[in-house]
């Protein structure tokens, strides 16, 4: 492990009941409500935790579906896989597509979230073949720094940041992201970040 990823909080600091809801994930999301918290439930452990309940839970079929993308941690250090599961009261059929509004991100967004498509790259002016989504949150008063997109993106942002990817057949659909494609979403990041600075420059002036 890295010295970014051990970063401000150590494993010992965890409240019982924080380690217990790291058991048993779905059953307690109040746990990141607030800002302890919310740093706890991004630390490297708990992510790691999280994804083996999750995948779990989907090879036992006692949960339909997650998706795979990319959490950039409040807690700091490295953007991660994250799986993203389906929303306990969603019926979903077998082999349907799987979509963004089923999905359930309260673990990292408890006070609501706000989804951004990003389809192309402004500086490069490019199409992507795929279209991803950017989760943010829609209270950032109540919710920390993002220590991780400042050290590997250089850019200030508050609350968890959630990247996942569309189909190219079907943009409506997801698709799994993978470790592969860290260095193009870090890229896609740091150049939607920009347009948004430029933006804000423009609307001064």
């Amino acid at each position: 492990m890295s010295q970014a990823d051990t970063a401000t909080h150590a494993p010992d600091q965890v409240p019982d009941n924080t380690r217990t809801a790291r058991k048993h994930p779905r059953q307690d999301t109040s746990v990141a409500r607030d800002g302890p918290a919310q740093a706890l439930a991004t630390t490297p452990n708990s992510i790691k935790s999280w994804n083996a309940s999750i995948r779990a839970q989907v090879k036992e079929r006692t949960m339909s579906y997650a998706v795979q993308g990319f959490l950039y941690p409040v807690y700091g250090g490295k953007p991660r896989l994250i799986m993203v599961p389906i929303k306990s009261d969603c019926e979903y059929e077998e082999d349907s597509p799987r979509w963004i509004e089923d999905l359930d991100f309260e673990r990292w967004f408890p006070f609501g979230h706000i989804q951004t498509t990003v389809s192309s790259v402004p500086q490069l002016d490019r199409v992507l073949p795929n279209g991803f989504s950017l989760i943010t949150t829609k209270n950032q008063l109540r919710t920390l720094r993002n220590a991780c997109a400042e050290s590997v993106l250089s850019v200030s942002h508050k609350g968890n940041l959630i990247v996942l990817r569309h189909s190219s057949r079907n943009p409506a659909c997801l698709t799994n992201l993978y470790s592969t494609d860290r260095t193009l979403v870090d890229l896609l990041l740091i150049a939607h970040f920009k347009s948004l600075q430029d933006r804000e420059s423009e609307d001064e002036i």
